[in-house]
Parts: C-alpha cells; structure tokens; sequence
C-alpha cells in the first residue's frame, strides 16, 4: 500500500538514509505494529528498509561497533524472555552474541561520575551480593574499586 505522509519519513538501507526521491516514492508498508516492515525499490529490486525509529530501536553491536550488514542482521535471533533475553547474529558461520543499543545504555558503568569507557577496566567488572543489594566493582591500578 502506498504511504501518504505529511511529515517525511526518514527511511534507512545499509545503515545509510535514503535521499532520492524517486526511491522514496515507492515506499511501501506491509504488516502491523511490531511486525511492520517497509519497503522501497532499489534498482527495480523490492529491498527491506528501516525507519529512523527502527533503527533506533533495533541497533546491534558487535565488540562496541554497531552492526550495519543487512545479511548479518538478517540472522539476528533472541534466546530468554525480559531482561535476561540475549541476541545473537551469525557472523562467518559462528553463532555470536550481541547488544543491542538499550543493553548498552543500561550496563553503563561509571566511578566518580565518570563513564568507564576502558576495555580493560570494564573486562574486570565483577558483581557481588543478590537481588536488590547487588554490589558492583573493577579492577583500577590493581585496585578493587565499588561502583
């Protein structure tokens, strides 16, 4: 079906935002609520595309660089329910795990108000304790440090 829209809606192939009119205009939706998918034609072929709130939302990364192949993201599974769900993508044949942009949001880790953005600091996490009274630390200068 044919998409009238008012406001321009932002549409993305490859991790690129498609600008050319002529491909806009055969934007086209299928499905419902979660289950939307839009499509445009790209040198006459019918090609999968993402709206800025998909990509958005949908975002993975890969060792802190942020998955963009669309075959790739076309492996993309989910083991688990709420939030002990982990993603997965095949990457060269092997089963990988994955974050997604909310993960990496909510596992910040700061000290003194900073962000820990070190590698290798923040491969020494460790947690202590249960439930609500989980303690948090890492290894700075030989040091175990709380969180």
């Amino acid at each position: 079906m044919p998409v009238n829209r008012k406001v321009p809606l932002r549409l993305f192939h490859n991790g690129e935002e498609i600008t050319n009119a002529a491909i806009l205009a055969t934007h086209n939706i299928e499905g419902k609520a979660s289950s939307t998918k839009h499509f445009v034609l790209i040198n006459g072929v019918k090609t999968e595309v993402m709206t800025a709130g998909q990509r958005t939302k949908n975002r993975l990364f890969h060792q802190g660089k942020e998955v963009t192949d669309w075959a790739i993201l076309a492996t993309h599974s989910k083991e688990g329910k709420g939030c002990s769900t982990k993603h997965f993508i095949v990457i060269n044949g092997v089963k990988t795990e994955v974050t997604t942009a909310e993960q990496l949001s909510r596992n910040r880790l700061f000290h003194q108000g900073k962000e820990i953005t070190d590698t290798a600091i923040l491969a020494t996490h460790s947690k202590e304790g249960k439930g609500g009274s989980i303690k948090h630390f890492v290894l700075i200068d030989g040091l175990k440090l709380r969180l």
